[in-house]
């Protein structure tokens, strides 16, 4: 089942009234969608434009939309934001550490930063152009933040294709402090 991250933060009373969130490989912005409905404004990005076009349609109001590269969008965009997403995307980033490093001076004091890091056992684990993490390496990686849930998950579950993937993910709410 999928996360509600909006009302796990509301649960967590970690979440402002209303605010600017990131979503970065946003895809059909399933995780942002209820942040949206909320009045929340949706910066989205992701390199497949057609994913994105569907995004836009998810997204009733406030959404603006990039169809790049996100290192690209995070080394020339200059706003700030309240929340930003990057779930199932940053194991894919040619040179991740950068990346995690632009994500945290993007977000305001005290911002949610959410995603996930593919762990050591899933099923791409020998794919030499994707990241992969031990839960050492997970919360060292982490240790900017602090830590409001961390998850290790194993399971198997279907891609967007329908085939059928084993899964090892470290998924992570933190904060900016």
């Amino acid at each position: 089942m999928r996360r509600s991250y909006y009302k796990e933060l509301q649960d967590m009373k970690e979440l402002a009234d209303k605010g600017i969130i990131l979503d970065l490989g946003c895809r059909d912005a399933r995780d942002s969608i209820s942040f949206n409905e909320a009045g929340w404004k949706n910066v989205i990005v992701d390199k497949d434009c057609v994913a994105l076009s569907q995004a836009v349609v998810n997204l009733k109001k406030g959404c603006e939309s990039h169809c790049e590269d996100l290192n690209k969008f995070l080394e020339t965009d200059d706003r700030s934001f309240d929340i930003v997403i990057a779930n199932y995307v940053l194991p894919f980033l040619p040179d991740y550490k950068k990346s995690l490093k632009r994500i945290y001076s993007k977000l305001k004091e005290g911002g949610i930063f959410i995603g996930c890091f593919f762990g050591d056992r899933d099923a791409w684990k020998d794919s030499s152009k994707l990241t992969f993490h031990n839960k050492e390496q997970a919360l060292k990686d982490l240790s900017a933040y602090k830590i409001l849930d961390f998850q290790e998950i194993e399971e198997s579950r279907r891609l967007y294709s329908g085939e059928l993937k084993d899964w090892h993910i470290f998924e992570f709410i933190v904060k900016k402090t």
